[in-house]
This record gives structure tokens, C-alpha cells and sequence, in this order.
């Protein structure tokens, strides 16, 4: 796919995707394409989310159907692009994969490193401490 649009843009000497279509006679089949690819991708989002929803709201003592989580996550999509808040995903993003990391690295040496292979039983996860100081110090 990537060398195909490499050599797609250098043909026509440009490397915006709807002029390079458009001077190659393909902007129509183009824009079906791309109308089609984000129906896919849009369903199986919807999905995923109305899917992760209705999961979550039945762990939490509730059964909403999943028809109603589709139209929330409908919503939740339309604010989102229309609200101007898809512009500062990038920036979400970074925070996330700079805060993220070593959460996993402490999971992982907890794990691991310091040898806490066994499986605990409920009354040892009940009596557990909410926050290992250890832990946040490592972070």
C-alpha cells in the first residue's frame, strides 16, 4: 500500500492524496473506497465501544442493552468530532504513552522480580492495602 502511494505521488508530482487521485482519474473510485473503509471501521468501533459498555454496566449491577450503549457511543463520537476535541487527540496520546510504560514496568517487576508468582485468595486481596507506597515511590 505505501509503495503503491509512493509511486502513485511521484507520477503526478504531488503528494496530496486527493489531487493525485484526481489527476489520475480515480477521485470517484477513491472517495468510495475511503467512504467505505471508514463505514468498516466506524461499525466495528461502535461495536467494540457499545460492547465494552454494556460489559461494564453489567459488572456494575446494571443491565442497559447494547442497542442503547451504540446510540451513547454514537454521541459520545458526534461531541467529540464536532466539539474540536479529536484536534488534541495527539496530544492525549503522549501523556498516555509517557505515563503509561511504567505502570506496566512496575507490574511487571512486581510480578516477576520479586517473586510474586503464587495466586492470592479472596481474603488476602480483601486485606490487601489500596495503594503500595513502593510502588508509587518506583514510578
Amino acid at each position: 500500500f505505501e509503495a503503491t502511494a509512493m509511486l502513485s505521488a511521484s507520477a503526478v508530482g504531488n503528494a496530496n492524496f486527493v489531487v493525485v487521485m484526481s489527476q489520475l482519474g480515480l477521485l470517484i473510485p477513491a472517495a468510495i473506497i475511503l467512504a467505505l473503509t471508514l463505514w468498516t471501521t466506524t461499525d466495528n468501533n461502535l461495536y467494540s465501544a457499545s460492547l465494552a459498555f454494556t460489559n461494564a454496566s453489567t459488572v456494575a449491577g446494571r443491565s442497559v442493552n447494547k442497542k442503547i450503549w451504540v446510540l451513547v457511543s454514537v454521541a459520545i463520537a458526534v461531541v467529540t468530532a464536532f466539539g474540536g476535541f479529536a484536534g488534541d487527540f495527539g496530544a492525549f496520546l503522549r501523556i498516555i504513552a509517557t505515563v503509561a510504560p511504567p505502570f506496566a514496568g512496575i507490574f511487571i517487576a512486581h510480578f516477576y522480580a520479586l517473586g510474586h508468582l503464587k495466586r492470592h485468595t479472596a481474603d488476602e486481596l480483601a486485606t490487601a492495602p489500596m495503594v503500595r507506597w513502593n510502588a508509587i515511590i518506583a514510578f
